[in-house]
């Protein structure tokens, strides 16, 4: 190709459309890896709040502190968690002495 032609389209459009189709295609990969890794991260921490449960709650103190106890078993279950996996933060839980304080409230 002589040099007066001007810039060889023909030569780098293929090349860059490539090249881009992959940088879109390593974009969306690491996205869905990110999002996998955290429902698992997360998974496995909801089955080990689940396990926590059910030995806690298979010894049986007063109402009270089974009430404590599922309260905290829910959060820990439910709540969004945080793995470092994902994008946003997660939302603030409610501490045990937060949930023993609204049970008194309401038993008052």
């Amino acid at each position: 190709m002589p040099e007066s032609e001007g810039f060889a389209w023909n030569y780098f459009v293929p090349r860059f459309s490539i090249l881009g189709i992959l940088i879109f295609l390593e974009i969306i990969l690491i996205g869905i890896y990110r999002a996998e890794r955290h429902n698992a991260i997360v998974n496995k921490h909801r089955a080990n709040a689940l396990n926590t449960f059910e030995t806690m709650s298979s010894v049986s103190l007063s109402p009270d502190v089974n009430i404590a106890g599922t309260l905290s078993a829910a959060g820990a279950i439910y709540a969004p968690q945080d793995s470092g996996y994902a994008k946003r933060g997660t939302s603030q839980q409610l501490n045990v002495a937060e949930m023993l304080a609204a049970i008194v409230e309401t038993r008052k």
